[in-house]
């Protein structure tokens, strides 16, 4: 009797054995543990900031201690109450393409996500200014070089360098050429700061000057420049053989 119950116990502690041993082969690996991306910082604009470009472009800091690939979501809002912009990226800056009001509040936050877990940013803030705008700044440099002489009849290009202080403003520029002190408009709403001119006469004066329009209408006028046509061929050689 007594080797009965032995015989039973070793085969119960067999089964028991091999219960534990198939349980432990199909036990999977534990994974690792997942790190949120790092809440985003360093806003750019900054908090409470004053902001004066006419567009929208933010920029944060932000990693993930795992090395995830992060989505970035950006929200802007309006005067703190509706949403007035909502994009994704997965850089640390984006362009919104969002036009800014004059004298308004603007919130926004990044929230970064990695697949699995998420950071959000606080809510920050910035301000554009009231409504100015400042002329352009005055057409300088101007190639054919204001009383230059010799300058060829055909192929002439005139150039001149044109900016203005709103960084966003874009400007179209009329040029005014002729033979007279006070020359007529030749081109206008040009967006280049160039313009082809079509053969010239020789041995002639010309006047021309460029007038600067930004994207609300002000202008600024360059002043009025000159140059001179070369001879023509045959004539200088003539001219010299009379002294």
């Amino acid at each position: 009797m007594r080797s009965i119950l032995v015989n039973i116990a070793a085969a119960i502690a067999v089964l028991l054995l091999g219960l534990l041993v198939s349980c432990g082969d199909d036990a999977s690996p534990i994974a690792p543990e997942n790190s949120p991306p790092a809440v985003p910082h360093r806003p750019e604009p900054a908090d409470n900031a004053d902001y004066v470009r006419e567009y929208l472009s933010v920029s944060w800091e932000s990693s993930d201690p795992d090395g995830d690939e992060v989505i970035y979501s950006v929200q802007v809002k309006e005067n703190g109450d509706y949403v007035v912009y909502s994009g994704q990226t997965l850089l640390k800056t984006i362009d919104t393409g969002l036009f800014l009001l004059r004298d308004m509040m603007y919130t926004w936050r990044v929230v970064a996500t990695d697949g699995l877990e998420s950071s959000e940013s606080p809510w920050w803030t910035f301000f554009t200014p009231e409504w100015s705008n400042e002329p352009p700044y005055r057409p300088s440099d101007p190639s054919p070089a204001s009383e230059e002489f010799d300058v060829q009849t055909t192929g002439v290009h005139l150039t001149w360098s044109a900016g203005d202080p709103d960084q966003d403003d874009v400007l179209t520029y009329d040029v005014y050429f002729g033979t007279g002190i006070d020359p007529g408009l030749a081109a206008s709403g040009l967006t280049e700061t160039s313009h082809t001119l079509p053969p010239l006469d020789y041995d002639t004066v010309y006047f021309w000057r460029v007038v600067s329009t930004d994207s609300h209408g002000e202008s600024t006028s360059g002043p009025v420049w000159s140059f001179s046509t070369r001879a023509q061929p045959g004539e200088l050689l003539a001219r010299l053989l009379k002294m």
